[in-house]
């Protein structure tokens, strides 16, 4: 009775915990989504001249080709941070410095910021090894892909809006 007993609690944190970090996640509609800076800020698909137009001017501009799409775009660096241009709006992103940041509502995230501020921006989330996963959407529905968190275990380290 007593091992029955601490299996089921056993089984009770897990199950509480998993759902707490996630597995029930609703998924991010990235029309709630700003990039930041301190110069501007843009969405999600935003056009390139007015990516550049907030931003301001590249650090570098470099050509791409997205094998997957079988398109051609570009990639504008911003010092350690990427913006992935497709169709001449804004596609993909990685954030690698505090230059930028994510802003959802009140709640903002960037580099260098603690882990327990990914709470408040996006509560379901999934973690994975030292990557936190938050699935994503569109108007158009749920992507195949997702915001991925590099941490440290407790320090933000990069940003990416991936798809798969």
């Amino acid at each position: 009775m007593r091992l029955s007993l601490l299996f089921f609690l056993t089984m009770f944190v897990q199950i509480g915990f998993a759902q707490v970090n996630g597995n029930t996640e609703t998924p991010i509609d990235l029309s709630e989504i700003w990039i930041q800076n301190q110069q501007g800020k843009v969405k999600y698909e935003t056009k390139l001249n007015e990516l550049i137009e907030k931003f301001g001017q590249p650090e570098s501009l470099d050509p791409f080709y997205y094998e997957i799409d079988e398109k051609d775009g570009f990639i504008l660096g911003y010092g350690n941070s990427e913006f992935f241009i497709q169709n001449d709006m804004l596609y993909l992103f990685s954030l690698k410095s505090s230059d930028f940041a994510l802003k959802r509502g009140n709640n903002s995230i960037r580099v260098g910021d603690s882990i327990d501020k990914i709470d408040r921006f996006y509560p379901g989330y999934f973690i994975e090894d030292n990557f936190i996963i938050a699935r994503i959407k569109t108007s158009a529905g749920e992507i195949d892909g997702g915001l991925v968190i590099e941490t440290d275990g407790s320090k933000i380290l990069a940003i990416d809006l991936n798809f798969h």
